[in-house]
């Protein structure tokens, strides 16, 4: 799902344009926006334990977010996001096959699907481990190894970060800086294929807004920045 906003406001202040999204908006375009709301008509609030996911893990959100040069709202949002929002049982039960090498490389008769805090697929973190690697200051991993470092805390949060961090590199080689845009990166993050995307984005001469995903964030985005801050 490629999402849109044409293309008559500068870069300049394209974040601003991000965040002023209201619910309304969002839902002319975004038909996963019910995602967003309880049964009873509420906002989905974020869940507690993955607040305090967030505090007892700032320091190393932080750590891999300086040395990659982003934003940690960013990282810690998409976490947020995706265990707020999209986290189901099934998701408890796919970490076991890989954890228990039942399916190794997250997929059963060629079905993939994503693993890990971060929910994301093998593909995505092989995709940004050699920037990883070089980054952080470590010897790029196998397949496998990426697989089982995906179920771990750290793991989880360190390919969260390179994904993020492969989204805004996308935008800045277009010349397009989303560095300090959390709804957007987290966007990306959900949606996948950035650099594909920034390149639609210039054909068509139109820029994305943030989906469902984003505007969570953006919603929530104090909140995110509380956890980062206690120790």
């Amino acid at each position: 799902m490629i999402l849109f906003l044409p293309n008559f406001i500068s870069i300049a202040i394209f974040a601003a344009v991000v965040n002023v999204v209201s619910y309304d908006d969002l839902c002319k375009y975004d038909n996963f926006c019910s995602k967003l709301k309880s049964y009873d008509g509420s906002f989905v609030a974020p869940k507690k334990t993955m607040l305090e996911f967030l505090s007892a893990f700032s320091d190393v959100i932080k750590e891999k977010s300086e040395k990659l040069g982003i934003d940690p709202r960013a990282v810690a949002g998409a976490i947020l996001a995706e265990n707020s929002l999209n986290v189901q049982v099934d998701d408890t039960v796919q970490n076991f096959l890989v954890e228990m090498k039942l399916a190794p490389k997250a997929q059963i008769l060629g079905k993939k699907f994503s693993i890990g805090i971060g929910q994301i697929y093998l593909a995505a973190a092989v995709e940004v481990e050699e920037t990883l690697a070089r980054k952080i200051g470590r010897k790029v991993r196998t397949e496998d190894e990426i697989a089982r470092v995906l179920l771990t805390p750290g793991g989880g949060i360190e390919y969260a970060a390179g994904i993020v961090k492969h989204s805004q590199d996308c935008y800045q080689k277009a010349g397009i800086d989303i560095s300090k845009d959390p709804a957007l990166l987290t966007t990306l993050y959900n949606l996948g294929g950035a650099c594909r995307r920034v390149k639609e984005s210039q054909k068509m001469k139109q820029t994305p807004r943030p989906n469902y995903f984003g505007y969570f964030v953006n919603k929530n985005l104090s909140t995110i920045e509380g956890a980062l801050s206690k120790k």
